[in-house]
């Protein structure tokens, strides 16, 4: 696939966060919808960024639902992501580190698709790409 092949190559300049997912395996038999990958990419980016000290991303396909999931020490997300991706922030308060997930909610939705944060436990944060 190649988006774990493209991200994989991003990971590798830091070396800090691998990734735990075979893209063959997870989605087989999925016939992937117009989108669908470029929301996995922001999804695996908003993991990425969740890992302040590295980790492991993972990603699993079941039920309709693709999830995205990064473990690691002190893994969790920056104040306000939550509703930046969620777009319930007014434009005028986004500051530069609100944007990516802001533009990532705008674009999941111009797909057709919901990308959310499910429950999350300590050192783990996940995100849900699921159609609307």
């Amino acid at each position: 696939e190649d988006i774990h092949k493209t991200f994989g190559g991003f990971l590798q300049a830091e070396e800090k966060v691998k990734q735990e997912w075979d893209p063959y395996s997870v989605f087989a038999g999925y016939d992937r919808p117009e989108g669908f990958c470029k929301i996995l990419i922001c999804a695996l980016m908003l993991a990425h960024e969740a890992l302040p000290k590295g980790g492991t991303i993972a990603v699993t396909h079941a039920g309709g639902t693709t999830t995205v999931t990064g473990s690691g020490p002190d893994a969790g997300l920056r104040p306000q992501v939550p509703q930046a991706l969620s777009r319930k922030l007014d434009v005028s308060v986004i500051d530069p580190r609100l944007v990516h997930p802001y533009v990532c909610g705008l674009m999941a939705a111009q797909y057709g698709f919901a990308l959310s944060i499910p429950e999350s436990g300590p050192g783990q944060v996940s995100f849900a790409i699921s159609a609307v």
